[in-house]
């Protein structure tokens, strides 16, 4: 109930005033960065829908999701099953971004299952590997999904991600104050794609 009151506050903060579609959710401020939750009854899917204006230095936001979630999920009680979401693209959303582009480079080198030479999965299966890094993150920390799910009585199930995006970066010395130095890195690392969520209701 707490995280309830929270993100109905937020909501309120957010939302500037727009016409919604009654199934449609929108959390931020629509005169600038937000997000749009539509349900899609064919698929059983929450879509959700960043809208960025062109120019914008704004960012969607883990509380933007969490607040959008939370209220789509509150529309759908009583009304049937959600069997999935879909987030769009990862760069969107730039908090899942870095730790795409992040568990790349950890993972990278002679042993690792990213080649940054080739900016390639070292098993080819690049979808594979972002879908994998990403249901890491969600097993790793509490990003917005997880509680918001449980409050609704479902769990993800099952990630997968599809047209993967690499592109050439350089990853700066570190001075290993906090871990072991590690040199200036350059290679070809993944940034974006886009990712499904299968979730499934809680035995």
């Amino acid at each position: 109930m707490r995280l309830r009151a929270l993100l109905l506050g937020a909501a309120l903060n957010f939302i500037g005033g727009a016409a919604i579609a009654d199934q449609d959710v929108v959390a931020g401020d629509v005169k600038a960065c937000h997000l749009k939750i539509e349900y899609e009854a064919k698929e059983q899917m929450l879509h959700l829908r960043p809208i960025i204006p062109m120019g914008s230095a704004c960012d969607i936001t883990p509380l933007m999701v969490q607040t959008a979630l939370y209220q789509a999920l509150d529309n759908r009680r009583g009304k049937g099953s959600v069997r999935s979401i879909f987030l769009g693209r990862l760069v969107d959303y730039p908090w899942l971004s870095n730790a795409l582009r992040n568990y790349a480079i950890d993972t990278s080198g002679r042993l690792g299952f990213w080649n940054a030479d080739t900016g390639r999965s070292v098993d080819g299966d690049d979808n594979a590997f972002v879908a994998y890094a990403i249901a890491w993150k969600f097993g790793s920390s509490t990003p917005p999904f997880g509680d918001v799910l449980a409050e609704h009585g479902y769990r993800v199930v099952g990630t997968s991600a599809e047209k993967v995006l690499v592109k050439p970066m350089t990853i700066p010395a570190s001075s290993g104050i906090v871990s072991p130095p590690q040199p200036e890195r350059k290679g070809r690392f993944p940034y974006d794609a886009l990712l499904h969520l299968r979730i499934a209701k809680t035995p």
